[in-house]
């Protein structure tokens, strides 16, 4: 009996949980439309390839430009990264 009303709790909750999914959050849509994020980065742990003036990161922050592309990708707009406030 407990294994059943377990069952049933946690298929609850995963209906609540797919439901609140479901609710388009306006700030993303700003995102979204507009589609670009800029995101400040601290500019001693990136440089700016000569080549393609993409920004590359030298240590830590090659951490922290996988999350803001991650970020991007997933409300559907494209990180632009900026070394300047």
């Amino acid at each position: 009996m407990k294994k059943l009303l377990l069952a049933v709790a946690f298929l609850a909750t995963l209906v609540g949980l797919a439901a609140a999914q479901q609710i388009p959050d306006p700030r993303v849509a700003d995102l979204v439309q507009a589609g670009k994020i800029r995101i400040g980065v601290h500019s001693i742990m990136y440089t700016n390839d000569p080549q393609t003036g993409e920004l590359k990161a030298t240590s830590t922050g090659v951490i922290l430009l996988d999350i803001a592309r991650t970020l991007g990708a997933r409300i559907g707009s494209v990180p632009f990264m900026s070394t300047r406030p």
